[in-house]
């Protein structure tokens, strides 16, 4: 497993997700898809060495996640477009 100096930034989460440096978007989507599957709360646990990029791979998450929610205002619609331009799965909205 590759290692990354890279701090979790609100620019470096997004630059990272866009250019898909880290190589994860593939498994933030399956996990956002994942995440949407659900019809009750659960429990979920992410287990990683120190260092292993856990809280930049839930920020990225968060991030899209945010971004497909038509409930949420993002503040800077340019995020959300770049983030949805960079996404080549689409989350479709749950009705």
């Amino acid at each position: 497993m590759k290692f990354f100096d890279i701090p979790a930034t609100e620019e470096n989460v997004l630059t990272a997700f866009e250019e898909n440096i880290l190589g994860r978007n593939p498994d933030i989507m399956a996990f956002v898809s994942l995440l949407n599957s659900f019809d009750s709360s659960a429990s979920i646990a992410l287990d990683a060495s120190w260092g292993a990029g856990k809280t930049f791979f839930v920020k990225q998450t968060k991030l899209v996640l945010d971004c497909f929610n038509p409930n949420i205002k993002v503040i800077d619609t340019s995020v959300s477009d770049r983030v949805k331009k960079s996404s080549k799965n689409p989350i479709k909205n749950r009705t």
